[in-house]
């Protein structure tokens, strides 16, 4: 403020002071003495207080903006420094204080709230998570359940196939055993066709060759056949017939055998696909489990107990006969078993 003052007197000297007088010294300069002035120095003294004048102007522009500013510096700071403004400011902080302390409860209030809904929802979310290891638990049991279920229909399913094919097999068995005299008929026919056969072979034989013979015979003379007229020689025995063929019979039965042959290894086929097998008894140990016994006979050339005639077959359904317990003997093989002399 005291240079603005300065400024302003200078101004004030300058513009009262006339232009043939010398100017004073500037405040804070020597007093030295002053030459004389020459019209160039006017000249540039006119302009110098023309510049002077403006910036005086200028000046008082500018030191009228900062009175006003200072008048609005004074008001503002009398209203931050007043009583006014104090009572302000506490009421303001007081408010805020009063809208903190709200604010806090409102906070504490939603971090209880916020805590509250954590514990509920890990809750849930044990109780979600117990409830789909239940579930999980549930749909593990019920797929064992229906694994078991499957395999035991299986189970069921093979134990039922296995009983049909024992069903089956036993009914195959039981026509079997009906049919087994049939087969011991043809059993029975080619073990003495063969002797039949040699049978009729020799009858042909001789009949061939007593047909020879009275072909050989020579013819009767005429008294005899006069004496065969009036009766008084028996009639003439005419001569054995020959058959038309010779052989045709035996060959006949020899085919009629190798057909029964035929039929009985068609009969042992069809019985060995049903697992029915004659059982071999001949020279074995007698056991009581696949043999009977309908007679005995001394025999020093064989051990004691032992099959020596078989006199009808036996037959045993099943795999084989070390297995009993898995076999099905369907008729017992009647044997005859030696004795010691």
């Amino acid at each position: 403020m005291h240079a603005i003052e300065n400024i302003l007197d200078w101004d004030a000297r300058l513009a009262s002071a006339p232009s043939s007088e010398p100017v004073a010294s500037a405040p804070g300069f020597a007093n030295d003495s002053q030459p004389d002035v020459d019209p160039q120095s006017q000249g540039h003294l006119f302009y110098l207080r023309s510049q002077n004048e403006i910036l005086q102007e200028q000046l008082a522009q500018l030191l009228e903006e900062t009175q006003e500013h200072g008048a609005q510096v004074a008001a503002l700071t009398y209203h931050f420094t007043g009583d006014t403004a104090s009572a302000a400011r506490h009421a303001q902080q007081v408010e805020l204080v009063t809208r903190l302390e709200t604010l806090q409860e409102q906070l504490d209030e939603l971090n209880k709230t916020v805590t509250k809904l954590s514990r509920s929802q890990f809750k849930s979310n044990t109780l979600t998570e117990s409830r789909e290891q239940q579930v999980a638990d549930s749909l593990s049991t019920l797929q064992e359940i229906a694994t078991r279920r499957d395999e035991i229909a299986v189970q069921r399913e093979m134990a039922q196939q296995r009983r049909l094919a024992q069903i089956r097999s036993e009914a195959r068995g039981a026509l079997a055993v009906e049919l087994l005299p049939s087969l011991d008929g043809l059993e029975l026919a080619l073990e003495h066709g063969p002797q039949i056969v040699a049978e009729q072979r020799r009858r042909e034989e001789a009949a061939r060759v007593e047909h020879l013979r009275r072909q050989q015979t020579p013819q009767p003379s005429v008294w005899s056949k006069v004496r065969r007229v009036f009766g008084e020689q028996g009639p003439e025995t005419p001569p054995a017939a020959l058959p038309a063929v010779a052989g045709e019979m035996s060959d006949t039965l020899s085919g009629w055998l190798q057909g029964l042959g035929l039929v009985r290894d068609r009969f042992v086929a069809l019985l060995a696909k049903e697992s029915i097998q004659p059982i071999d008894a001949l020279g074995k140990p007698f056991d009581p489990r696949l043999h009977v016994a309908v007679g005995g006979e001394e025999r020093s050339d064989v051990a004691a107990n032992t099959v020596v005639s078989v006199l009808r077959k036996g037959y045993i359904q099943g795999d084989t006969f070390d297995k009993l317990s898995t076999s099905r003997v369907l008729r017992y093989a009647e044997v005859l078993v030696s004795r010691a002399p």
